[in-house]
C-alpha cells in the first residue's frame, strides 16, 4: 500500500486507508509492506509505475484514469473525503489585487468542476 504521508492536515500515516477500510467494511491495519511518501503525486507516480496501490483524489488523477496508467479496482469503491482547503485574508491585506487573485482562484476552481 502507497501512503501520501499528509494527506489530511492532522493524521497519522495510516489515517486515510484507515478511513477508506472502515467505509468499506474491511480490516485493513498497517502492515510492513508500506511505501509512505511526503506528496500525494509521488504515491501516483509510484502506483503507474506498478510499486503497489495508491489512493488518489479522483480530480488529479483523471488524466491516468483516463489513459488507462491507473483504473479503480472495483465499484463503488469511492470514499468521500470531508477535508477542505481555506482561502483567508486579513481585512488589511484585502487590496485589490488580493481580491483579483481570489476571484481567478474562484473561477479557476469552477471550471474544474
Amino acid at each position: 500500500m502507497l501512503h501520501d504521508r499528509q494527506a489530511w492536515s492532522n493524521n497519522s500515516d495510516f489515517d486515510e486507508w484507515r478511513a477508506w477500510s472502515e467505509y468499506m467494511g474491511l480490516g485493513l491495519f498497517p502492515n510492513k509492506s508500506n511505501i509512505c511518501f511526503d506528496r500525494s503525486d509521488l504515491a501516483v507516480i509510484a502506483a503507474v509505475n506498478h510499486s503497489g496501490v495508491a489512493m488518489g483524489r479522483k480530480r488529479l488523477i483523471q488524466k491516468q484514469l483516463a489513459n488507462n496508467e491507473l483504473i479503480v479496482p472495483f465499484d463503488n469503491c469511492e470514499f468521500f473525503c470531508a477535508q477542505r482547503y481555506y482561502l483567508v485574508t486579513r481585512d488589511e491585506k484585502s487590496n485589490a489585487k488580493v481580491q483579483l487573485f481570489i476571484q481567478w482562484l474562484k473561477k479557476q476552481i469552477l471550471q474544474g468542476m
